[in-house]
């Protein structure tokens, strides 16, 4: 009696065993077939993941995997096939990642293998099941990525993480996210394409640095910036977005640090000296400033804002001395002192100015005030018969 309750209960155990495994072919050969069952494929299969005797074999994953790899891919014609599963694609990849993981942990690689390399039967080819799953999910992004690029985006996001470092799909997934305003996403997925070791390529950061600039996440946008300039020295497109952070920060002494390295590697680059000058003005770095627009004007004689700044600048920095001269000899009731050493400091700062009003006045919309101003430096000088003749011309002009 005991005996033979122990048989029953042997067999018993040996037939759920059997029926688990064969849940498991089942699942499979459903997919397969000529004419597939994909809903009692999902269920044989769901089956066997949580049972006790199939969820902790390979085998199961594997097939787990083939079998939400078919649902995705019969799903896209169909759409009572495509409502059994909300996220196939992801269902698959948590699957290979399974077998995987599983496998490695056992010193196996027999499913891996199935996954990872094409198949024969017969004269028939068939690609790796990793490969299938890749190209079914691009079809998709191919058909929607002109017309939906969130769709797309949220297709490429499984690929890329099951497939890690692919730096095809790290652009693509970056440039989808990009598309869809969702900036933060977009400059992770560029970052993750620049820290590859071997991508020797400065556009990942780049667009790194611009979806987070979009982003206004500053800390993510410093952070690349940082790398960038580490990883591509001679690249100053990083040197100018920390220069633009930092000036909309306030932070002008920062934004100069910065736009003096770049301007080593374009120290003719009349803009990034315009730049420098006027955040020198911000600083009131006078002196500075005058060094800076002096460098363009060397450079590009005719440029408006340097022969403008130079001219106004000396001339007003000349007023100022003449200002208090003037008063103190009218306190004293007499003309000002031509010896006093000021005056000659003065003297030198008109003549300073003239030669940058004169080549203004020939580019100014207003003549008129540009010979005033010209004008006041002769009176300035105390060279009357000039100071008449521009105020003359100012006439003239107007």
């Amino acid at each position: 009696m005991i005996a033979g309750a122990a048989f029953v209960a042997g067999s018993l155990l040996t037939n759920t065993v059997v029926a688990q495994n064969g849940a498991v072919s089942s699942a499979e050969f459903l997919v397969t077939s000529e004419n597939p069952n994909y809903e009692k494929a999902l269920d044989k299969i769901r089956q066997a993941t949580y049972h006790e005797k199939t969820k902790d074999k390979a085998k199961t994953y594997y097939v787990r995997a083939k079998v939400f790899t078919a649902i995705l891919q019969a799903g896209a014609e169909d759409e009572k096939v495509a409502a059994l599963v909300t996220n196939p694609a992801d269902s698959a990849f948590e699957a290979m990642k399974k077998v995987k993981a599983m496998e490695k942990a056992a010193g196996e690689d027999k499913y891996t293998e199935k996954l990872i390399n094409i198949s024969t039967d017969g004269l028939n080819v068939q690609q790796s099941l990793e490969t299938q799953l890749k190209n079914t999910i691009l079809n998709d992004v191919q058909k929607y990525q002109e017309t939906d690029v969130e769709r797309a985006y949220k297709a490429m996001v499984p690929l890329v993480d099951y497939f890690g470092n692919d730096t095809t799909l790290l652009k693509y997934t970056g440039y989808f996210a990009a598309q869809s305003e969702k900036y933060d996403e977009a400059g992770a997925y560029f970052e993750r394409l620049g820290d590859i070791e071997d991508y020797n390529k400065s556009d990942a950061y780049q667009s790194a640095a611009s979806a987070y600039y979009q982003a206004e996440d500053t800390i993510k946008l410093m952070n690349i910036v940082k790398k960038g300039t580490a990883k591509f020295p001679e690249e100053k497109y990083f040197l100018l977005v920390a220069n633009d952070v930092h000036i909309k920060r306030e932070e002008y002494q920062e934004a100069i640090d910065v736009l003096k390295k770049v301007h080593t590697l374009e120290p003719k680059n009349v803009q990034y000296l315009i730049t420098l000058a006027r955040l020198s003005n911000q600083l009131e770095k006078k002196e500075d400033a005058y060094s800076y627009y002096q460098k363009i004007y060397e450079i590009e004689a005719d440029n408006e804002e340097a022969l403008r700044a130079l001219g106004v600048g000396y001339y007003e920095d000349a007023g100022e001395i003449y200002r208090v001269l003037r008063k103190e000899a009218t306190d004293a009731g007499k003309s000002i002192n031509k010896e006093d050493k000021r005056f000659k400091e003065m003297v030198v700062l008109a003549d300073k100015a003239i030669p940058y009003l004169m080549a203004y006045k020939d580019i100014s919309e207003d003549k008129s005030i540009v010979y005033s101003t010209l004008m006041n430096v002769y009176i300035y000088k105390g060279d009357a018969k000039k100071a008449d003749e521009m105020e003359k011309l100012a006439e003239e002009s107007k």
